[in-house]
Formats: structure tokens, C-alpha cells, sequence
């Protein structure tokens, strides 16, 4: 999977500062997809996918909530990092993404 932090790319030519996401790691993570909710928005729904990743710490050391996490080329945003309870050498990262419907 793919971690993404955002980046300023080139200014444009009106001199406004871009920002995109650039990949600040590649690493590998134990995926658990537990569970999604449906929120009802006006004249759509929204999905609401959450993920909870377990890296192993030395592979994320430095990863942040402004960054977010690519799996499969879906992107999920970052929502809470927090140590592995049960391994001391294990970061668990919960994301979420939104979807139209």
C-alpha cells in the first residue's frame, strides 16, 4: 500500500502554489475492513468505509493525520494513529473514506 502526504507542486501562471499528493512510503500493513455505514446526505447517500491498518512502527515512523493511505487505488484518509496494544512494535492507523451513491 501507498502512504501519501501532500506536496506544493509549481506555481501556476497567476503564481498560485498547487498542492497534490506525492507517495512519502511504500509499506506493508496487516488490512482489517470492519465495518461501513450508509449517511444520508440531501438527494444522495454517502458510504463510509473505515479500514484499520497495523503497520509495523519502524515502517511508519513520522506518518501524520494530514497524509493518507492508497489501498487497491482507493484513498482513505487518516483519522487516528495509536500504538499496538497487544505488540509493542505495531502503529494501528484507522482511515476512512467517503463515496457517493
Amino acid at each position: 500500500m501507498t502512504i501519501q502526504q501532500i506536496v506544493e507542486g509549481a506555481p501556476s501562471p497567476l503564481n498560485e502554489t498547487a498542492k497534490t499528493w506525492a507517495t512519502w512510503r511504500e509499506a506493508y500493513a496487516d488490512v482489517q475492513f470492519p465495518r461501513g455505514r450508509e449517511v444520508p446526505g440531501e438527494n444522495q447517500a454517502f458510504i463510509v468505509n473505515t479500514v484499520v491498518c497495523t503497520f509495523r512502527f519502524f515502517e511508519v515512523r513520522g506518518l501524520s493525520e494530514t497524509m493518507r493511505i492508497v489501498i487497491d487505488g482507493t484513498p482513505y484518509d487518516i483519522r487516528a494513529i495509536r500504538p499496538g496494544l497487544d505488540r509493542r512494535d505495531a502503529t494501528i492507523v484507522e482511515c476512512t473514506t467517503d463515496q457517493r451513491r
